[in-house]
């Protein structure tokens, strides 16, 4: 009975040694760890930025070529409406301006097939146009 006395004594002592000693590496490595694991998603991050900006770099360029014929589309039909109204002021210029009014509608559907087929063809992304 006194040994079984001094073993279960004994393995307390040992086991709040062990304890102790067990949070307090805990409580020293928990900000080497913290930090180690920050750095490690910060990585991660960087990388999945970095491919989604490699991703999106191409679209944005493509957009970019995108907006001046817009703005050209945007001013014909401006001067479309313009040209019309004027010509319905006017009676006597009534044959050129309807002249001018064909050619530039015309013009306006040309841009707008040309902006239609460079949306249909495929973008690869080493591609050029032709330059």
């Amino acid at each position: 009975m006194v040994m079984k006395y001094w073993s279960a004594e004994l393995f307390l002592k040992w086991a709040t040694l062990v304890v102790s000693s067990l949070a307090l590496l805990v409580a020293c490595l928990r900000y080497p760890l913290a930090l180690t694991l920050k750095a490690t998603v910060q990585d991660v991050l960087r990388q999945e930025l970095s491919r989604s900006d490699a991703i999106v770099a191409p679209e944005a360029v493509w957009e970019k070529h995108q907006e001046p014929a817009t703005a050209i589309l945007k001013r014909l039909e401006r001067d479309l409406a313009l040209i019309r109204h004027e010509t319905g002021t006017s009676e006597a210029n009534r044959a050129p301006f309807e002249q001018l009014i064909n050619r530039l509608f015309s013009i306006e559907t040309k841009l707008d097939l040309l902006l239609r087929e460079s949306l249909r063809e495929p973008r690869l992304p080493g591609a050029t146009n032709g330059r």
